[in-house]
């Protein structure tokens, strides 16, 4: 029992430690940071294309329909 109470206590330590832990949360928010920069840029393209879209096509033709709403009544 000591045998195996020994090689469970050494892999736990060379497995899930501080250093360890650490190191692996640092990666994460390293990873985090990158894909909320990137989503970020993306949402900022999409927004600008939104726009384009809105100002160019959409209101164009909910004004046309709106004066064509209003000749008829």
């Amino acid at each position: 029992w000591d045998k195996i109470s020994q090689a469970g206590i050494k892999r736990v330590n060379e497995v899930y430690n501080w250093k360890l832990f650490s190191d692996r949360l640092l990666s994460l928010s390293k990873i985090y940071g990158f894909w909320r920069y990137a989503y970020d840029l993306e949402n900022e393209a999409m927004k600008s294309y939104l726009e384009l879209i809105y100002y160019t096509i959409f209101k164009p033709r909910a004004e046309g329909l709106l004066a064509e709403h209003n000749q008829i009544q």
